[in-house]
């Protein structure tokens, strides 16, 4: 019976927070809805496309200025992809929309200090632009590290005797070297 008591409340709890997020997400979508309105990509790609660091510096500032749920700038981060901003651009803008807060400053000011706010926030600012250069270049050596291993994968698994077609100068055909890597990945083949 106190199983089902708990159970009960708990479920009461969690639609009582859902009845309460609900305005939120609902604004944070008609946020959004206006902002990828006001802001068109002819706009975001003329602001945008200056180079890796000013691209980054300039998403952090939109990022830092801008107020809203963090839900609502993963949702603005991927229409500005959408739109060919650049990833580092974008990583920049949603890190210091959620962790730089200048509209929030005069509040954190004079909750935590005036000192403490400001160094806090510019701390977030350069650490999330470094964050955003660090995510982007281990995104891209992963992406080659595992396309490297792909090819060794390839390689070994057309160099065995059975599959091995050499054609008259000695090369491996390159259909042979596709099968081989797409029956790695396809288990309907093997």
């Amino acid at each position: 019976m106190q199983v089902q008591n708990r159970l009960l409340i708990s479920f009461k709890k969690t639609d009582l927070a859902f009845v309460n997020m609900l305005p939120i997400i609902v604004g944070m979508l008609l946020l959004t809805s206006l902002i990828i309105t006001l802001f068109p990509e002819q706009i975001s790609t003329s602001i945008f496309g200056n180079g890796d660091t000013l691209d980054t510096l300039l998403g952090a500032t939109i990022g830092s200025l801008a107020v809203g749920h963090p839900l609502a700038s993963y949702l603005l981060g991927g229409e500005l992809l959408g739109g060919g901003i650049s990833l580092i651009a974008v990583t920049a803008l949603l890190i210091t929309w959620v962790t730089v807060g200048v509209a929030q400053l005069p509040a954190e000011s004079l909750m935590l200090g005036v000192r403490f706010a400001l160094y806090r926030n510019a701390i977030c600012f350069f650490a999330a632009i470094i964050i955003a250069f660090l995510t982007v270049f281990t995104l891209r050596f992963i992406a080659i590290s595992i396309r490297e291993s792909i090819m060794k994968i390839a390689i070994a698994v057309t160099s065995s005797e059975e599959d091995a077609h050499v054609d008259r100068r000695g090369a491996r055909a390159p259909y042979q070297a596709w099968r081989s890597s797409t029956l790695l990945f396809n288990s309907d083949h093997r």
